[in-house]
């Protein structure tokens, strides 16, 4: 399962000052159902923070659905690679 992740960068005074933030995620099956809000979604979330970030991007990470299917029993560790 895909999970798209929208990540910003937060302006910094110098490099390094703070981490990629996760502004919004949507799994691939949300986005299959509904895939003008979340292009919708993404816009609004972009303009609500256009001014603080130097940066936004969405990025497409693989995940084990069986994983995050243990969340219903359990406390799961999520691995996934990062993929364009």
């Amino acid at each position: 399962m895909k999970i798209h992740i929208l990540f910003g960068q937060r302006n910094e005074s110098y490099e390094g000052e703070y981490a990629p933030e996760v502004l919004l995620a949507w799994d691939e099956p949300s986005i299959d159902e509904n895939p003008d809000e979340f292009e919708a979604e993404i816009v609004r979330v972009m303009k609500k923070n256009e001014g603080e970030m130097m940066a936004m991007r969405v990025v497409a990470t693989e995940v084990n659905a069986d994983k995050i299917r243990q969340i219903r029993v359990g406390r799961p560790v999520l691995k996934g690679k990062v993929g364009e």
